[in-house]
């Protein structure tokens, strides 16, 4: 019985005797149509079943005070090595150091660009612009495009990353991008450096930079105290709360609105508030005879019916509660030549003026009803003993 021929496994071959070299010693002979560079494809995928490579301890540390601005997953430097922010701590980056620290600098003289556009100062910001060509294009040079794959494999989980990509424009499959346009023009408009040599002049110009009335604002522009500044902007500015403070730090800004808006509105209602701080007492930054003043100066003017009798209009503007005997001839004349037309189907007359015009119009007072229907056709309905 002949013995059972044995396999050896990863052997690239049969087991032979050498007799090379001037001796016999064993060795391996490769079978008839044997194919090596398939068996060692065989080995290779047998041993990526079981391998696992050793871990390898990623060097970390605790993010330093001068450090804690860094945004999470940001690459940064610290003692002349690259490290990443992972939650609390840096972890050590080994491996393309070089790119890592050029593109730092874009980002770094990028932020210089973006800060100096905010200030009028063309000559230094076409210097840091010059720059920021310079870093970008050293980069480029060596590194690629940011948005080239190997960056962005790099780089995608940097939050830098992204305002890098901003500094290219594609141009389609197959082109290269183009730089963006804050290489050579402002892609920010320059806050203005406000001045001003009085305070209405620092009124306006707080209104263009704030959009409300900020005191403390026009103080500081104009270098004086809040109650100096109320004081100098009497009858331009108006106190609108709801009952006048001691102190003005106290006051918020929906507390002032403009000579404009307080001769708007309710002017009635703004009057009888002034009367009643005025009864209760009011503090000395407020000069309610100001307040009295330009309420009394800005009446609106009622307007009459268009009609060609006099006489019509000295009854409405009565029955309106004016006093005409009190009024001088120009007041007077202005008044009964501010008039108006009004169509019988307009739809913003309250009932009670149609029902009124169509009693007096046809005698019989009292005995109309007017029933206005918004749908379809803005349709008035009156009703009534014929």
């Amino acid at each position: 019985m002949s013995p059972k021929k044995i396999k050896f496994r990863n052997i690239l071959g049969e087991l032979s005797v050498a007799k090379l070299y001037g001796g016999e010693h064993l060795g391996v002979t490769a079978p008839a149509n044997f194919d090596l560079r398939k068996e060692i494809s065989k080995i290779g995928k047998a041993i990526g079943k079981f391998y696992q490579p050793a871990p390898v301890q990623t060097q970390v540390i605790q993010i330093p005070p001068q450090l804690q601005h860094v945004l999470p997953n940001a690459f940064c430097e610290y003692g002349s090595q690259i490290y990443r922010r992972t939650d609390s701590q840096l972890e050590l980056i080994e491996n393309q150091s070089h790119r890592i620290r050029a593109a730092m600098s874009v980002v770094k003289i990028l932020d210089l660009v973006l800060k100096m556009q905010q200030y009028d100062d063309d000559r230094e910001l076409a210097k840091l612009r010059q720059v920021l060509n310079q870093k970008y294009d050293a980069f480029v040079i060596r590194f690629g495009n940011f948005t080239a794959k190997v960056n962005l494999e790099i780089f995608k989980e940097d939050p830098n990353y992204y305002r890098l990509r901003a500094l290219e424009i594609e141009q389609g499959k197959g082109k290269s991008p183009i730089k963006a346009p804050i290489f050579d023009q402002r892609t920010v408009r320059a806050t203005p450096r406000y001045r001003a040599s009085n305070a209405k002049d620092a009124l306006a110009q707080c209104l263009d930079a704030r959009s409300f009335i900020d005191l403390d604002w026009i103080g500081n522009l104009l270098d004086k105290s809040i109650s100096t500044v109320v004081t100098e902007l009497e009858g331009a500015v108006f106190y609108n709360g709801t009952t006048p403070l001691e102190d003005l730090q106290a006051a918020s800004k929906e507390d002032w609105i403009t000579r404009e808006e307080f001769i708007s509105g309710n002017v009635v209602a703004r009057l009888n508030r002034v009367i009643a701080w005025q009864q209760m007492g009011v503090p000395d930054w407020l000069n309610v005879e100001i307040y009295h003043q330009v309420i009394r100066n800005n009446q609106p003017v009622p307007c009459l019916p268009e009609a060609e009798d006099v006489d019509i209009k000295v009854r409405c503007a009565v029955k309106l509660g004016l006093n005409i005997n009190s009024m001088s001839p120009d007041e007077l004349n202005l008044l009964l030549r501010n008039t108006i037309r009004v169509k019988l189907g307009t739809s913003w007359l309250p009932e009670t003026v149609i029902k009124e015009f169509t009693e007096q119009l046809l005698s019989h007072a009292g005995k109309s009803t007017v029933k206005f229907h918004p749908d379809p056709a803005n349709i008035w309905v009156i009703t009534g003993d014929s």
